[in-house]
Formats: C-alpha cells, structure tokens, sequence
C-alpha cells in the first residue's frame, strides 16, 4: 500500500513539474551545458555592458578572455567561481562615470561656511581648487593634507569638501594598517583574496573622482613582516604614477589621477619625508576661547538640543556658562571635549523635565556679604578718592597698628616716612648684629705676632 502511495505521489509531481514553464536562461549560465548561440549571446551581452561603462578597450579585452575561459568550465568548479568574482568586479568598479563639479564659488563658500567656523586656509584652498576647474577645465585631483591636534575639524572638514564639489564621499581608516596588501589586495593565486581598500572604496563611491579621506595616516603599522604601507601610498599619492594604479587582484590599470584625496593626522612627522613631499600640507591651529564660545552657540548646541529632545525655550546656555565649561572642564586645542560636556548638561536637563514634569530651575547668583556687595555696588573710585581713603582715620589707625608691630616709633608718620623709619630700623639692627659677630670672631681669632 506505501508502495502505491509512493508511486502515485511521484507521477503527479512530475506532472505538475512538467506544466509548470520553463525560466529563461541568464546570462551568467552560459558555458552550464548551454548551445553556442546563447554562449556567443552572453558575450554579446558582455561586451555591451562593458561598454555602457566606459572600460577601455585593452581592459575590455582581459574580461573577455577570461569569461571565455569562464563559459568552457564547470559552474561548480572552484577555478570558474574565482574567475567569476573577477569579471563581476571588472563590471561593477567605475570606469568612466563621474559627477559634475559645482564651480558655483559663492554656494560653495556658503557650505563650507554652515558647519565650520574659522579654517580659513582650508576654505581658501578649496574655492582655490574651484576656481581653477572653471577657468582651465582640468579634470585633475588634488592631495591635500590636514595635520593638527585631535578635535579640531580635520574629517567633518573633507566631508564639507566633497559636499561643497557636489562629489561623492568615501573615507578610509589607515590607523593600525600593518599590511600593505590592505591597500593594494592580494593576488588571483590566493584563496579568498579581494581587492585592496582602495579598489573597494572607488567601487562604493561609484565614480572615478570622489572625494577620499585618508584618516590617521601617522598611525600606519610598519613592521616589516608585510611590507611598508606607506610605500603602497606612493603610488596612490603620487599624480605622476596613480594614473596607472594597479591594484594586485585585478591586475589592470586603473586611472586614480581624478580623486581629491584627503590625509589627515595628528603628528606629521611620523608620516615619512618622501610621503611628505607629495602632499600639500596644511597645520590646523587649536582654538581660542572666544572661538570655542562662537563655535559653541553656532554648531554644537542647536546640534545637541535635537539630539536630547530640547527645545531651545526649554534649556540655554549663556556665555558665561559656556565659558566655565571651557575653562573650568576641557583642557583640549579642539571641541570634542566641550562638545561632550554640553551634551552631558542638556542630558541632565532633559532627565529633570521628564523626570519632575517642571522646566530646570534657573541658576542662582551666589550670595555675598555686605561689604563685598556694598564695594561691588559702588562706582569706581578715582585717585583723590583713594587718597583720601589712605590719609583719613582709618588709614592712619592702620598704620599705626603695623607701627606699633615693628616698634616704631611716631605712629602719626605718613606712609612714606614710616616706612623709612622701618628701614632705618633695620639698618640699626643690621649694625648691631655685624659688630656681636666681629666680636665674636675676635675671641677666637689667633693674635698676630
């Protein structure tokens, strides 16, 4: 009876499989047992994809030896699966799409204005970059590099940068990177090998002229085990050989010479001299306080009252206040410090709101006597006044009260006179103890024959 069951459970699938239609072959499956037709169809199909995308023609050629190679292999084979991730990342790297630069000088300087106060010489340099794209055409990139202290603008800056060019933004941190083939990816001989960062960011940015930071790049890795990172960035740096940058998986020259590269760090001389000599370096100064307290009311806290919830009728922060926190709770050249520092008070501000349902207390003037705020109170005094505070009443009976504690005699002295008695005083002390030293010294000094 299972037999039957059996039996009849697999002739009706069958036909419902046989009913259902059949999906038309990909592309991809050509060289899967399919005519010749479809395998030259396939390459057809390639060869127009590879030129909607700009791929040069020598480049072209490389693809279409190895997807022949790829369409004569089993689909299951190991060989045709990497051969396969090749052609795929020939296909999806930008070859000749790119992003119009806005050469408006004016809106540009308006962006990089809106989230950074100062850095003059950075804005400067960009409109600079700006200005000669409009009047040469150049398609060129540039290599700019920013050294400063932490905290200071350096990476919000290069995103500002490819904001203000209208280009895409992509950043790679270099911190730690030991190895070179980070940069320049492995050979096609290794299992599991990819292309380098490089490679993998201009596939993410999607155009040949992005804006790429280089974050952190005195903080390289070099121990030799894996060669030199910093001599991979030569190449990458250098406008003079990145036009023809070949990454180690792809194994095809790549055109680098549109990128705007961004580097930054903390220590320039840990960056080697001939990586030096091939960026254009500018030193990004620390803060004053009143650019900090500027900084503060522009930027950080309309920032942190919409990340807290706040409203700005609910919490404010005057100048004084932003100036203790500056002065009182950061000790930094930057505002990454005072940036936590606000948001820790709007934290606290909000917390009470929600917690009590009632706005934050206001703050309390400190309580004072009544001679300091009686003194406080009063207008300045000019110099007949303070005279006459000097020589009145109360200043003789001061005076003679210090008199007295020397032994002064003559209390009614005025300032200049007491204080000659003092040192006249003095003098006679002085006297007094030079000749009981002469004299002690005479006992014991042997007498002259």
């Amino acid at each position: 009876m299972k037999a039957v069951i059996l039996e009849m459970t697999a002739h009706f699938k069958g036909a419902a499989d046989a009913a259902k239609p059949k999906a038309p072959a990909k592309p991809g499956d050509a060289g899967n047992g399919a005519p010749v037709a479809d395998a030259m169809k396939t390459v057809d199909t390639l060869k127009a994809k590879m030129k909607a995308i700009g791929m040069p023609d020598p480049i072209q050629e490389t693809a279409l030896a190895e997807y022949k190679k790829l369409s004569e292999m089993n689909p299951k084979d190991s060989e045709a699966q990497k051969l396969r991730g090749y052609v795929e990342w020939l296909l999806e790297i930008p070859w000749g799409q790119r992003t119009e630069d806005n050469l408006n000088i004016a809106e540009a300087r308006k962006i990089l204005d809106a989230d950074h106060h100062g850095l003059e010489r950075v804005k400067e340099r960009v409109l600079e970059f700006l200005a000669l794209r409009k009047k040469t055409g150049s398609k060129k990139g540039a290599i700019i590099a920013f050294t400063g202290p932490p905290g200071v603008g350096k990476t919000s800056i290069a995103s500002a940068i490819a904001q203000a060019l209208g280009r895409k933004f992509v950043r790679l941190s270099l911190g730690g990177v030991h190895d070179e083939s980070v940069l320049r990816g492995h050979g096609r001989t290794y299992v599991g090998s990819m292309p380098g960062e490089i490679m993998r960011q201009m596939k993410a940015a999607g155009t040949i002229n992005p804006v790429m930071l280089m974050d952190e790049a005195d903080k390289i890795g070099r121990n030799g085990n894996h060669g030199d990172p910093t001599a991979a960035l030569l190449e990458i740096l250098d406008p003079a050989q990145n036009n023809t940058y070949r990454d180690r998986y792809l194994d095809v020259p790549y055109d680098l010479s549109e990128v705007l590269f961004v580097v930054t760090s903390n220590e320039l001389m840990n960056i080697p001299e001939p990586l030096r000599d091939r960026m254009e370096i500018i030193e990004f100064d620390g803060y004053t306080t009143l650019e900090k307290i500027e900084i503060a009311n522009r930027h950080i806290i309309p920032q942190k009252l919409k990340a807290t919830g706040l409203k700005p009728e609910e919490a404010t922060l005057t100048k004084a206040a932003i100036m203790r926190v500056i002065e009182g709770y950061t000790m930094e050249a930057g505002v990454r410090k005072l940036r936590e520092q606000i948001e820790s008070l709007l934290r606290k501000i909000s917390a009470w709101t929600e917690t009590r349902g009632e706005a934050a207390p206001a703050p309390s003037t400190p309580r004072t006597s009544r001679s300091t705020s009686a003194s406080s109170a009063s207008p300045p005094r000019d110099g007949a006044e303070r005279h006459r505070r000097r020589d009145g009443p109360r200043g003789q009976h001061l005076r003679r009260q210090h008199a007295q504690r020397r032994g002064v005699q003559g209390a009614r002295l005025r300032p200049a006179q007491a204080a000659q008695a003092v040192r006249r005083r003095h003098r006679g002390l002085g006297q007094e103890r030079l000749q009981v030293r002469e004299a002690e010294q005479g006992e014991v000094r042997p007498q002259r024959l």
